[in-house]
């Protein structure tokens, strides 16, 4: 079994690849260490995904969300469109955040909604602890914790791996989801508990929104922040 695979490199693809059995035969997409060349954006040569068994979609920028915008909408798009003409069956792994009023947020929305129209399936993660950049505890010994009002949603590893090898298993379709989108959430947790920072320092929901706010003019990071607090702040 051939599987086409974007966004092998980063965190959440990188720790996919490694769980996966080894009769499962991954082609890579991506700019690095990469099969085939691609970037979002980039429509890749249709032949180079001939005999592809399915095409499952992890990449996205997370850096400067203004500027990739669009450039995260409809390189998802175009990829599902591809798929749908390959007769290609098309995974899009998105995100709980696209439930929130974020630029983050709208976009994974609008990409969802292309996807599912192209008659790709779409399944959104929670936060996955193994995976994620802010709970790293080599990058932070000391770090702000926000007093939330939302609970973070968290999804195990295992419950993702789980639910793509059935996936798989069950020919890329799953009883009763019809090329819905599909929440796969195990809990609800204070960002508190979440993070493995050694100290702590707490700071209020509405104190760290303006204090965001006020600096996100500056640079893109700084908007970036913002638009992650947002993020986990207006989830409906």
């Amino acid at each position: 079994m051939k599987i086409a695979i974007t966004g092998h490199s980063g965190r959440i693809g990188a720790k996919f690849l490694s769980s996966m059995p080894q009769s499962i035969e991954f082609i890579k997409l991506g700019r690095r260490s990469s099969d085939i060349y691609w970037k979002l954006g980039l429509l890749p040569d249709p032949a180079s995904l001939l005999g592809v068994d399915a095409i499952v979609h992890f990449a996205w920028a997370t850096t400067n969300r203004k500027v990739n915008f669009h450039t995260n909408i409809g390189g998802t798009i175009q990829l599902a469109n591809l798929a749908k003409d390959l007769g290609c069956p098309f995974l899009f792994i998105s995100s709980v955040g696209a439930t929130s009023q974020s630029l983050y947020g709208k976009s994974k929305f609008l990409a969802e909604r292309g996807v599912i129209e192209a008659g790709g399936q779409v399944i959104r993660l929670g936060l996955i602890r193994a995976t994620n950049r802010y709970l790293d505890p080599k990058r932070k010994v000391v770090t702000l914790c926000p007093r939330l009002k939302n609970l973070i949603p968290v999804t195990e590893f295992d419950s993702f791996t789980k639910y793509f090898t059935e996936w798989v298993d069950e020919g890329f379709a799953s009883d009763g989801i019809d090329f819905k989108t599909v929440t796969l959430v195990d809990d609800y947790c204070e960002f508190e508990i979440l993070t493995n920072a050694k100290f702590k320092i707490p700071i209020h929901e509405k104190i760290l929104g303006v204090g965001l706010s006020s600096l996100k003019t500056l640079n893109y990071r700084f908007y970036d922040s913002y638009d992650a607090f947002k993020t986990v702040t207006t989830r409906k």
